[in-house]
């Protein structure tokens, strides 16, 4: 069996997007903060927002440029933005919240093709399996691999940087070749 990790082209974007999603809902908790008195109602998820949102930038940043909290996921603190909001009666902003914090999780899903004696599972929103007898043609050259399907769909993937070395060409090409049903 091969699993091949293929590139996540979205590592560079969603860091960003995540670090701009922080940042406005921490400003936004902060100026309702400001604006509130101690008897408004939902004060204290005001501040629960804020306190959240900062805590969430500091936890970020850190685990961004120092490698370390690695198990902090800024997703889980969207959701609870997300509650938060909701709770508040802002609709549409608990609801952006929890878009941001469900493409985030599935972004940060790691992109693993599966090659076996049963077939391939090209990796996906949903894990799309493919029989060797739908399979017309597969093969590895120059770090593309390139799928070809009876049906006549083409699928070309760039591999990972560290799977280049790991995996032989020519011992991956003649696994498949010896799967496939002509």
């Amino acid at each position: 069996m091969y699993e091949i990790n293929l590139p996540d082209q979205r590592t560079r974007f969603y860091p960003l997007v995540t670090f701009f999603m922080l940042l406005i809902n921490t400003f936004m908790f902060g100026y309702l903060l400001s604006r509130a008195s101690d008897d408004v109602k939902g004060y204290s998820l005001i501040k629960i927002g804020f306190i959240l949102g900062l805590v969430s930038l500091v936890f970020f940043t850190v685990q961004r440029y120092r490698k370390i909290l690695l198990s902090y996921k800024p997703e889980i603190a969207f959701i609870i933005m997300a509650l938060t909001w909701f709770f508040l009666g802002a609709f549409w902003q608990g609801l952006l919240m929890l878009l941001v914090a469900v493409m985030g999780l599935i972004s940060s899903r790691k992109q693993v093709l599966l090659i076996s004696q049963e077939g391939i599972q090209l990796p996906g929103l949903r894990t799309k399996k493919i029989a060797w007898a739908d399979v017309s043609n597969i093969v590895i050259k120059d770090a593309i691999l390139t799928i070809d399907l009876k049906d006549n769909r083409l699928f070309q993937l760039l591999l990972d940087v560290n799977d280049r070395s790991r995996i032989k060409e020519d011992e991956f090409n003649a696994f498949c070749r010896s799967k496939l049903h002509f």
